[in-house]
């Protein structure tokens, strides 16, 4: 990976942390989307909501300072915090991968991931998604000539929260 490609990834990851986190505090405080969206005075909807919370959309600081403060009722640097300190941990964590995703990516530098990931979808037809291990991590990495973080940052690509 250069330089520039793995400042974008790790950005990419920060971005989908930020919105898992901003989910998990949600349902910490056993709210449904429409109960969060109703502390909201900028008037966003259950379904923007959910967009942000999958990273589907885009969250503006506004957007991600009034979720923050007024729906949580956490700091923001705090939230930011939590996302940042779980990205340096990425390749310590099992990531939950969907296989059908992963088979179907492109990338020449992990052409054996994605063979891995179809192999697993002709063995079992029904599965869908699997669990790589931080040790199985670090075995394919040093299958793929690779660190064992850029292959993680990869994968985060195809994670399932």
């Amino acid at each position: 990976m250069t330089r520039d490609a793995e400042a974008l990834a790790e950005l990419d990851l920060i971005l989908k942390l930020i919105a898992s986190e901003i989910r998990h505090l949600r349902e910490a405080q056993t709210m449904t989307r429409l109960e969060f969206v109703a502390r909201l005075p900028s008037g966003v909807g259950e379904r923007t909501l959910l967009a942000y919370e999958k990273n589907l959309r885009a969250l503006s600081m506004p957007r991600f300072l009034e979720i923050c403060i007024l729906g949580l009722q956490e700091s923001p640097t705090d939230v930011l915090s939590r996302a940042i300190t779980r990205s340096k941990l990425v390749e310590c964590q099992n990531i939950r991968v969907n296989l059908t995703l992963l088979a179907k990516d492109d990338a020449p530098r992990y052409r054996r991931a994605q063979e891995w990931a179809q192999n697993k979808l002709m063995d079992d037809k029904k599965r869908r998604e699997a669990e790589i291990t931080p040790g199985a991590m670090r075995e394919f990495a040093v299958l793929m000539r690779c660190t064992t973080r850029n292959l993680a940052m990869y994968l985060t690509k195809f994670r399932v929260d």
